[in-house]
């Protein structure tokens, strides 16, 4: 990676991190990225090409870790992911 790209990926994963540990419902983006969309087809594309890898994976993945989906799991999860980003 080009020097300065840490920075460039670094910066919205804190953002989004740092409100997932605070226990925000709904994540809070800047007009410039939370106003783009893309087309319906095109997330149907990647959906359709990625879902045979996820239901193999999904098999092999359970059980899953129950306490880590829920509230205090989000604001785990949240905090790690903040830590790791800075």
């Amino acid at each position: 990676m080009p020097p300065g790209a840490s920075s460039v990926f670094g910066a919205p994963l804190l953002l989004v991190a740092a409100q997932l540990t605070i226990g925000r419902a709904d994540v809070w983006l800047p007009a410039v990225l939370s106003d783009r969309s893309f087309k319906i087809a095109d997330l149907k594309r990647i959906v359709d090409a990625i879902l045979p890898y996820l239901r193999r994976s999904e098999r092999l993945l359970r059980p899953r870790l129950e306490f880590m989906f829920g509230p205090v799991g989000d604001r785990i999860i949240g905090l790690i992911c903040l830590l790791l980003a800075t």
